[in-house]
């Protein structure tokens, strides 16, 4: 739903790979054991390279997936088996089977696991370092960053955009980790893999908007509730965008959790409302129109786009605001 920016994203990956490359790397070249797939034995020289093992790390596997043909058949046999439809194929079994013994071994050398295991403390200053402070998959739940060794420094979750259960070579993948709010990871996705944009790649921006349906003026000018809301795509996108951004309304049930904000939905379009009489107001009296309250007084977000991370349903208020 929204895009993340994550600020100087080189010094992001040069303080990943200090703290976590060398351990996975000796993990990986001085450890012995046995595999329980042959097709392992065609991965491990792959990850013993210094180049890819860093790239594994830092790289969006969307985009290391197009460098590396080796990954992208990886990838190619997990959304195989992903796909249900697949199931009645002659060889699904097999191909299942060989897949969930490659991701056994794979476990062996990059765990998410390993972040309690080798990493301590590492995954709160993660996400102190990400600096995002509202959930990117819904817009609507703060998930702050707390200097508090109790909570282990975070209130939320980090989830595997990629489900770990699923690709777990990426499960410690700096962009395929994304701060959340519990409900959107524990009770939405869960290790469910329809694909949809990473909050990395794409945000709705002005491809997917909030969408108001009134039944009379009271509702236009925020004196009752609106009748209904949903998100709608601009048809103007493509089936394949289109697909990816409906994945993600149904994913994250955005037209059922949104319609629990109608009444902040009112306040806002009763405010616009206000904020239009005064700016005519002004205008005929020849006053200045920058005795206007600044927007984020008026409405409580800024509806700058750069700041829609941090900022509890700045998208969503934007579209309220100015698309309805």
């Amino acid at each position: 739903m929204i895009k993340v920016e994550v600020k100087d994203p080189d010094a992001y990956k040069d303080w990943y790979l200090d703290n976590v490359f060398k351990k996975l790397s000796d993990r990986i070249t001085k450890t012995i054991t046995v595999y329980r797939s042959s097709w392992t034995l065609l991965i491990m020289p792959h990850l013993a390279d210094e180049q890819t093992l860093k790239d594994i790390l830092t790289m969006n596997p969307n985009d290391i997936e197009k460098k590396y043909r080796w990954i992208n058949s990886y990838c190619n046999v997990v959304r195989y088996v992903d796909d249900k439809k697949n199931k009645k194929d002659t060889y699904y079994k097999e191909i299942e089977k060989e897949l969930g013994a490659v991701n056994e071994d794979i476990s062996h050398y990059i765990n998410y696991d390993f972040f309690d295991r080798f990493f301590k403390d590492l995954r709160a200053e993660l996400v102190r370092r990400m600096d995002v402070k509202v959930c990117p998959y819904c817009n609507q739940q703060y998930i702050n960053y707390l200097e508090d060794v109790r909570y282990k420094g975070y209130l939320g979750d980090l989830d595997h955009i990629r489900p770990k259960s699923h690709y777990p070579l990426f499960s410690m993948s700096l962009f395929n980790l994304i701060p959340v709010c519990k409900p959107c990871n524990q009770l939405f996705k869960k290790t469910k893999t329809p694909p949809f944009y990473s909050p990395y790649e794409r945000g709705f921006d002005d491809d997917v908007s909030l969408y108001l349906k009134y039944k009379n003026v009271r509702q236009i000018v925020g004196l009752e509730e609106v009748d209904d809301l949903q998100w709608w795509i601009d048809p103007a996108c493509s089936a394949d965008e289109q697909t990816l951004f409906q994945n993600e309304i149904n994913l994250f049930k955005l037209d059922g959790v949104y319609r629990s904000h109608k009444r902040e939905v009112q306040i806002a379009l009763k405010k616009r409302d206000e904020y239009t009489k005064r700016f005519f107001k002004l205008l005929y009296a020849r006053l200045p129109l920058g005795l206007l309250m600044d927007h984020r007084l008026e409405f409580g977000v800024s509806f700058d786009k750069a700041k829609y991370q941090d900022e509890l349903m700045g998208k969503a208020l934007n579209d309220v605001v100015f698309k309805n």
